[in-house]
């Protein structure tokens, strides 16, 4: 992630967070003890709106939604009611009339509302937080891709190795390893290659990758990595129609039979391009 959107990432916290804050302490106090309230006291708010809509090309996707959601449905449509209701306490008072009634409303009103706009603030500042802590499994990563085929497709998945490794990527292949593979314990070696030491694994899918040993242990170490993580990590890739249990139907993959080696490797340093930018 580059220092503009991390320093984007961490203002957005700091104003949700004051923002929240001001709601659930000064502004209360304010409404309670004020005998006229000004209803459109929200420059804090639209403070940090602004500063939302500013910085949208700096905030993820997913957290510029939430904050959208947070200000649009939450703070104008919940807020608009209690400054309609602060605009009648005004008419009253303005007519000498007492407003115990209608302030009292007015404080349930708000009550209801702060409870709202408090957690969806939290759930944000929550996410911008997430968003902020690079996953474990990156920061140990000694590759950026690894591969798990079947021998029987070898000459496919070496070329996109190859086209992998001219672009500067940190590729686990097996024929690149030959060195360091020899003599390990492999069953181990490759539990932790799959389970921990790469941002993604491209799993090439074939009726021979269903049958055979090393290939299901490979899949099962990059599964663990998946239930730990909760992130995308396997990128599956079919030569044919074959169904592996592991895996869920509805995981988006690429398929062999259409797509070149160059175009899975294009693909492939996309993802790690997006991975790499947060």
């Amino acid at each position: 992630m580059n220092q503009e959107k991390i320093k984007a990432l961490h203002l957005l916290a700091e104003k949700l967070r004051l923002t929240r804050d001001f709601l659930n302490h000064d502004f209360l106090d304010y409404i309670s003890k004020s005998p006229v309230m000004e209803p459109m006291k929200w420059n804090w708010a639209i403070d940090t709106y602004k500063f939302i809509l500013a910085e949208k090309h700096s905030i993820p996707e997913e957290i510029y939604s939430l904050c959208n959601a947070l200000f649009i449905d939450v703070f104008q449509t919940e807020g608009q009611k209690f400054v309609e209701l602060c605009s009648q306490r005004i008419e009253i008072v303005q007519k000498g009339k007492p407003d115990n009634e209608i302030r009292e409303v007015i404080i349930n009103q708000y009550h209801n509302w702060r409870k709202e706009f408090t957690i969806k603030a939290n759930e944000t500042i929550a996410s911008v937080e997430q968003s902020l802590t690079i996953p474990e499994g990156l920061e140990k990563s000694d590759y950026d891709i690894g591969l798990s085929f079947a021998g029987e497709n070898r000459s496919f998945v070496e070329n996109v190795a190859l086209i992998l490794r001219e672009n500067g990527v940190k590729v686990f292949y097996d024929s690149f390893e030959a060195d360091s593979l020899w003599g390990k314990n492999l069953y181990q070696h490759l539990n932790e290659i799959y389970k921990t030491k790469c941002k993604f694994t491209i799993i090439f899918i074939s009726e021979a990758y269903s049958r055979k040993h090393w290939t299901n242990h490979e899949l099962k170490s990059a599964q663990a990595r998946v239930f730990k993580e909760n992130r995308e990590y396997i990128l599956p890739v079919r030569f044919d129609d074959t169904q592996l249990p592991e895996l869920d139907k509805t995981v988006g993959y690429l398929d062999a039979r259409s797509h070149q080696p160059s175009d899975i490797a294009e693909l492939a340093l996309r993802k790690l391009k997006s991975i790499n930018s947060r």
